[in-house]
């Protein structure tokens, strides 16, 4: 009887570990292989907050903005599920000599897309790699200057691997811009011109060292390097140091956007930037 007990313990530990770990490691600006299991939903709300450059069509104007955005994830199979992003912006803009002051706001273009699990390597309970794909489109939101006014596709490729401590996670996702020259939009990624994001992250789990039957919650350094290169011929990349906290029903994090390389000519550069986002599965 007692060795029955260890066992059943030793499974709930393990089943629980693992199920901590699968959700984890996923960084604020880099897709990761985790999905809500079947028939559940994850939401997750972030903040971004970015000081822009020069702008190249005004090199008297300089601004600020502020990006919500909402997402939400369903579990549809065990290794599909399905995520609809809704982005709202507020922008601050101002002039250096005339000192003048414009604020503007609104929704730009939704993304829905679909995230399919096609491999998965279980080394052991708290070990694995997994590899998905992404695709889908961005819709137009019908907002002003926020929406491309345009049905842009995209397409992308996530390998997570995740050991003991460690989690590594690398993304590459290419966006079609269908609208050509007529795009109203200058947000980064959103021009006429395609967009190739590569994103790479890397996790270290501070605490707890060790897994147990009463672990309820992980606490994680993240480390991002986020590259978006336009057709255009513009390119930034990102560093972005953080922190994620992750319970089994919510997480929450906060990462700090740093210039690494920029080289943007169509439109204003992200020059520093801070996110914060929480998160929820049910």
């Amino acid at each position: 009887m007692h060795y029955s007990t260890a066992q059943s313990l030793l499974f709930t530990f393990l089943v629980s570990a693992a199920a901590i770990t699968a959700r984890a490691q996923e960084a604020t600006s880099t897709p990761s292989t985790t999905q809500p299991a079947v028939g559940h939903f994850a939401f997750r709300e972030t903040l971004r907050y970015t000081r822009q450059g020069t702008d190249p069509m005004n090199s008297d104007r300089h601004g600020e903005m502020l990006i919500s955005q909402s997402t939400l994830q369903y579990g549809v199979l065990s290794n599909l599920s399905v995520t609809l992003d809704v982005p709202t912006v507020l922008l601050d803009s101002r002039t250096t000599l005339g000192g003048r002051r414009d604020t503007d706001s609104g929704v730009a273009d939704l993304s829905l897309y679909a995230k399919w699990r096609v491999w998965q390597l279980d080394s052991s309970p708290l070990n694995t790699t997994r590899l998905s794909l992404l695709g889908g489109a961005e819709l137009p939101s019908g907002d002003g200057t926020y929406s491309s006014e345009s049905v842009d596709p995209f397409a992308g490729i996530v390998l997570m691997t995740i050991q003991d401590r460690w989690g590594f996670t690398q993304a590459l996702r290419y966006k079609f811009n269908t609208a050509g020259e007529g795009h109203g939009t200058r947000l980064a990624g959103d021009t006429a011109a395609d967009a190739l994001r590569h994103d790479t992250a890397v996790l270290y789990r501070v605490d707890p060292a060790r897994y147990s039957a009463t672990t309820e919650a992980a606490s994680y350094f993240m480390l991002e390097l986020n590259g978006l290169y336009e057709t255009s011929g513009d390119y930034e990349l990102h560093v972005s140091p953080g922190f994620l906290y992750e319970a089994r029903t919510f997480a929450a994090e906060i990462s700090v956007l740093l210039p690494a390389y920029e080289h943007v000519r169509h439109r204003a550069a992200t020059s520093i930037g801070v996110s914060v986002g929480i998160r929820f599965l049910f």
